[in-house]
């Protein structure tokens, strides 16, 4: 993995960096950047850069255009119209990457500041992390923080440094401003939100923070604090991690953010910042995109409730943004003979939540790629649905 900063203020025909075994250019080893000459090296990382919008970083995993040894790194600025054209180079640095699912989107780890002298590993499943010895790391991510943003993870640590930390950064220096503290024997250092909570020893635990609460602006790194100065043998475990905008919803291990669905779609969804439950209201219909396979053994399991009955209460599966009512189940309205009706009629309106188990590979099975809700409301008579602990398992029965 090549990571480094790069910035151009004048466009010139070639701004590149990549490997050489001798003083004879290779384009097939460079990778261009930025410029005016069509066609040149790699381009795996052209296009990306505006000149004169200040340095942008990049993270190109090299492996996957060429192996082999080198003795190395070369540059390129190639003006031969003599615009006085330029690239600047920083915080240069070459390292086997450690891939990292941040929500659905895949990044390295990579070494974060200069104050980094420690280790990092991740899971065979890429979805967890884990620092010692004063790590200080960070996973290349554009991100936009927004009023709504809620960033979710999971986090442990079984011996207690000095600070364990998340957060959010756009160039290599440490910024204790964007960045949450989850424990830690120092006192005082970034934002408290999440600190205190956290019992070394006690394994994984949960977080959502609302990020948006904080700070917004544009990112372009996630990056993890495990400060251990004393040399004490700290470890910051980090696995889940994913950055939601507005409602979300986690089902079993996998979580989306809530969207809109259909063309119907006219309403609300509100969600608690834990994942774990959603309201919709004024004739909403909104989905979660979570691959999901039903067999002949499956059960959806979930509570549901309402205050005020619309013409359709629904949850179910879809595959399109188009409402397949053979693939919904109704659990109360007023509208006459939509949808599946396993569930409908057991709910009364305004008694609370209530729980359903639904065999839904009774009715239909094959492979879905969302999670639909219905709250049907064209009267507008302010209807709403709540769904909550909803999960997805494969019951066999003997």
């Amino acid at each position: 993995m090549l990571t480094f900063d790069f910035k151009s203020d004048v466009r010139g025909e070639i701004h590149g960096i990549g490997f050489d075994t001798d003083d004879t250019v290779s384009p097939e080893w460079i990778f261009k950047l930025d410029g005016t000459q069509w066609g040149w090296g790699l381009q795996a990382a052209n296009g990306e850069y505006t000149t004169g919008s200040g340095y942008q970083s990049y993270s190109i995993r090299v492996g996957d255009y060429f192996q082999g040894d080198f003795d190395r790194i070369v540059f390129a600025m190639d003006d031969d119209a003599g615009v006085g054209a330029d690239s600047s180079f920083r915080n240069i640095s070459l390292q086997e990457g450690l891939r990292l699912m941040i929500g659905t989107k895949s990044t390295y780890v990579a070494s974060y500041s200069v104050q980094d002298g420690g280790t990092a590993e991740v899971s065979e499943s890429d979805s967890a992390v884990t620092l010692t010895e004063n790590a200080w790391k960070k996973a290349m991510i554009d991100t936009t923080i927004t009023a709504d943003s809620i960033l979710t993870f999971d986090f442990k640590s079984d011996v207690r440094g000095e600070i364990h930390g998340i957060g959010f950064d756009t160039d290599d220096i440490v910024s204790p401003e964007w960045m949450f503290k989850l424990d830690g024997t120092q006192w005082g250092w970034g934002l408290q939100a999440a600190n205190g909570g956290y019992t070394t020893g006690s394994g994984y635990q949960s977080y959502a923070i609302r990020v948006g609460d904080y700070f917004q602006g544009d990112f372009d790194r996630i990056v993890f604090a495990m400060d251990d100065d004393a040399g004490v043998g700290a470890d910051s475990s980090f696995r889940n991690i994913a950055l939601h905008e507005g409602p979300w919803l986690k089902i079993g291990s996998k979580s989306a953010d809530v969207m809109s669905f259909g063309t119907q779609d006219a309403g609300t969804a509100k969600g608690l910042v834990d994942g774990s439950a959603v309201t919709l209201t004024n004739n909403a219909w909104k989905k979660i995109d979570i691959d999901t396979t039903i067999t002949a053994e499956t059960v959806l399991n979930f509570e549901f409730k309402s205050d005020v009955r619309g013409e359709i209460h629904g949850i179910g599966f879809d595959t399109d943004d188009t409402a397949s009512p053979e693939w919904m189940f109704k659990l109360d309205g007023t509208q006459w003979g939509w949808g599946l009706q396993a569930a409908n009629g057991e709910y009364t309106t305004g008694s609370g939540y209530q729980s359903y188990s639904i065999r839904v590979g009774d009715y239909f099975q094959g492979d879905f790629d969302r999670i639909v809700f219905a709250m049907d409301d064209d009267a507008r008579v302010g209807a709403d649905s709540s769904f909550r602990n909803i999960s997805i398992a494969d019951e066999f029965i003997f």
